[in-house]
């Protein structure tokens, strides 16, 4: 009997020990050290860095029967682009093309141009790439120097009148007449016709003595 009531003590025991060590609280006590990581990640730079090279322009560029054509030169004084970046032409500060400019490899270059039909001044604006500088928010630019391009102007040749630069139209001139009505003295006589008309008055005084 005392044997029994022993054994059913233990086995109570060590039930209430098994249902202590596997109660929620342990297994709330784990999962409350799970926790979630969340990393913001933003525009990530390559390091890259643009700038535009200084090129001689022609300062008499000129529009005259054949396009003329304006370059630029854009250098990668960074580490090498891992992607390309956007490109805009203007033309007296309107942007008249735009597009892609391929990723330059460092210390490497890379040319932009453009054939010009009309007078104007003319330039070249590159993006650098995201992240520039470590800015996420607003995207940096560079721009090239701007670039006058004249109009052409004709001079008269072989009945051709010349043409104005600014309005386009033909500039005329009239010759002026001689007005001798005005008491203008008319143009000296060459010496050929003064010979020429003393010869006639000798043979008329020749003629009339011979009467």
């Amino acid at each position: 009997m005392n044997h029994l009531l022993k054994c059913s003590f233990i086995a109570y025991f060590l039930i209430l020990f098994l249902t202590y060590i596997t109660s929620p609280t342990s297994a709330y006590f784990t999962d409350g050290n799970e926790q979630s990581i969340q990393i913001k990640m933003g525009s990530w730079w390559d390091k890259s860095e643009l700038s535009f090279m200084d090129i001689p322009v022609n300062d008499a560029l000129t529009v005259c029967g054949e396009p003329a054509e304006i370059k630029a030169l854009i250098q990668n004084k960074g580490f090498t682009m891992l992607d390309g970046t956007s490109y805009r032409i203007y033309k007296n500060e309107k942007m008249i093309e735009d597009g892609n400019l391929p990723a330059v490899k460092t210390g490497e270059t890379a040319p932009l141009s453009i054939k010009a039909g009309e007078a104007g001044t003319y330039r070249f604006e590159v993006d650098q790439r995201p992240g520039y500088g470590g800015n996420d928010k607003e995207t940096a630019s560079i721009s090239s120097h701007p670039v006058e391009v004249k109009g052409c102007s004709v001079t008269a040749e072989e009945g051709t009148e010349p043409f104005d630069d600014e309005s386009g139209l033909k500039q005329t001139h009239e010759p002026a007449s001689a007005d001798l009505s005005a008491g203008r003295e008319p143009a000296a006589r060459s010496e050929s016709e003064v010979i020429t008309d003393h010869e006639g008055e000798i043979a008329d005084e020749s003629s009339e003595t011979n009467r």
